[in-house]
């Protein structure tokens, strides 16, 4: 599979787009990221696990939770993707930041994560096999957050 076919169909054209804009996020998506984080209960000092991160949109919100002992590992399968978070960091100067350019199914990781964010990743949360493959990595007491929408080709009935 060529880099092009691993970066996601509505990123392909989007990417060139904001990649002279390293914060991009759009406005309505940044207090769902906060919320999604905060779920996560971070403390100083966690490492974090960042699956499908894109162009590191959580990245702000997750290196304020774990402060500057933690670690945020991004986890993306597009390298083409994975180019817009490298340059978020760098831009931020995030030493505690990495981005590792990988799939869910099978990546291998280093050491025991205490939360992992999976936020509009539909691909890793609904895939069994990701799921399998990162909750090894998982502390005991790690806590999982997952955020999405689905779409559906129904229409919906009203109540």
């Amino acid at each position: 599979m060529n880099n092009h076919q691993r970066t996601p169909l509505y990123f392909r054209y989007v990417i060139h787009l904001i990649r002279p804009f390293p914060d991009f996020d759009l406005f309505f998506i940044k207090p769902l990221r906060q919320k999604a984080v905060q779920l996560l209960q971070l403390k100083p000092g966690n490492r974090v696990l960042d699956v499908g991160c894109g162009p590191g949109g959580s990245f702000p919100y997750l290196v304020h939770a774990v402060g500057a002992q933690g670690e945020v590992l991004g986890l993306e399968i597009s390298p083409e993707v994975a180019i817009n978070a490298r340059r978020r960091i760098v831009k931020n100067r995030w030493p505690n930041v990495l981005v590792m350019e990988a799939g869910a199914r099978t990546v291998e990781l280093q050491g025991k994560f205490d939360g992992v964010l999976m936020f509009a990743a539909a691909d890793v949360y609904a895939s069994p096999q990701s799921l399998a493959n990162l909750l090894p990595y998982l502390k005991d007491e790690a806590r999982v957050v997952a955020f999405g929408a689905k779409l559906s080709r129904r229409r919906s009935e009203r109540c």
